[in-house]
This record gives structure tokens, sequence and C-alpha cells, in this order.
């Protein structure tokens, strides 16, 4: 209902004044206050954060910590994703990493396959989750490249039991390809669009 803008100018401004790690604090822990009110138990949501914001892991993370104890959300519930936007390499992004699972939380890398967000660097991070690129996704079905990337991505992940996730998936050709090759999750808007708040209800799409 505000003027539109764009979430990526945002948080190049806030780069650009030095204030993106409190820019990125307080999206990470309203992501944590909005999810709690609109996502059941036992459901995952995905909070984005940048490795850039994180200068030391037990002070900069308390905080969301303590969001996530006082809106009652399982830790096992939540899912902090690195971007890919930027170097995935910064001193101590490990010890972030093992922060988060000590706390019982699960970790991502977005975009893989693209920026910073390579086949490399998840398997020196781990995630538990590794989200495929759209740009692997898209017509993979008829593109012999882009299949040898996801076979070896899906080997790569397997090292270490990750789960591959494909972002991007808007035709039935797709997903049918990506599920045969082992690609256990999906997003896409052949499934939904964004939206504000989580959607009460998804377009149901046949198993065969």
């Amino acid at each position: 209902e505000q003027a539109p803008f764009r979430p990526a100018e945002l948080f190049e401004k806030a780069r650009h004044i030095g204030l993106h790690s409190f820019l990125d604090r307080e999206a990470r822990h309203l992501a944590i206050r909005l999810s709690s009110s609109h996502l059941p138990q036992g459901m995952k949501r995905f909070v984005n954060f940048l490795p850039s914001s994180l200068y030391c892991a037990d002070t900069c993370l308390q905080g969301t910590f303590e969001a996530i104890r006082e809106t009652g959300t399982d830790p096992g519930d939540v899912v902090f994703e690195v971007v890919e936007t930027e170097p995935l390499h910064p001193p101590g992004l490990e010890d972030v990493f093992e922060r988060y699972r000590r706390e019982g939380i699960r970790m991502a890398v977005d975009d893989v396959g693209s920026g910073y967000a390579t086949v490399d660097s998840i398997e020196r991070l781990q995630p538990d989750y590794v989200k495929m690129d759209r740009r692997w996704v898209s017509f993979c079905d008829q593109d012999a490249a882009k299949q040898r990337h996801i076979a070896e991505l899906l080997e790569r992940a397997s090292r270490f039991h990750g789960v591959v996730l494909a972002e991007g998936v808007e035709r039935e050709q797709e997903w049918a390809y990506l599920r045969k090759a082992g690609v256990p999750l999906f997003q896409g808007y052949l499934f939904g669009k964004a939206s504000p708040v989580p959607a009460t209800e998804w377009r149901a799409l046949s198993g065969k």
C-alpha cells in the first residue's frame, strides 16, 4: 500500500552509507516474526542473510536467536540462506554456519551456479539445502549442457547429504525432467507466485 521500491536497491543504498548490517538484521528479524504469524509449526521458512553483515557470529546472531525464542518458533523450522551476491569466503562464515547449527537451525546457499555461489563453495560450506539457480532450470529438458550441470550438482551435494532445491520452475516439462533426474524440492511460478504472506492454497499438480 506504500510506494513501491526495489529491495536490491534499498540494500545497495544501505551498503553505500554503511548501514547494510542494520538493514539485514531488521529484515531477518521481521521475517522471523512474520513467518511465526502465518506458518504452522513443522513448516520450513527460508530467511536470507548477507555474509558481510555478520562480522561476529555470537554478537550479530544473538538478536536473531532471541527473535526465534520470543516468537515460539521451532529452530528446526528455520532455514537461513546465504545470498549469492557477495563472496562466500569472508572470514568467519564457517563459524556463522556452525553457530546457527548449534541452535538447531538449518542452512542453505541461494542461487547455486550464479554469482559467488559456485559448486566448489557449497562443498566447503556444506549447507543443508542447495538452491539451484534458475538459469540451469529454464528449458533444462531441452539442453544437454544444463542437464550435465544438474547431474554434477546433485552428485556434489550428495557427498555431504545436501538437499537440492530447483528455483524458477515455470514449465511442467522442466518439473518432469528435474524429478526424473533426482531433484527432490522445487519452487517457481508453476506452483505459485510470490505474495506478501503465504498462500493458503497451492496449485495441485499430478505426480505422473
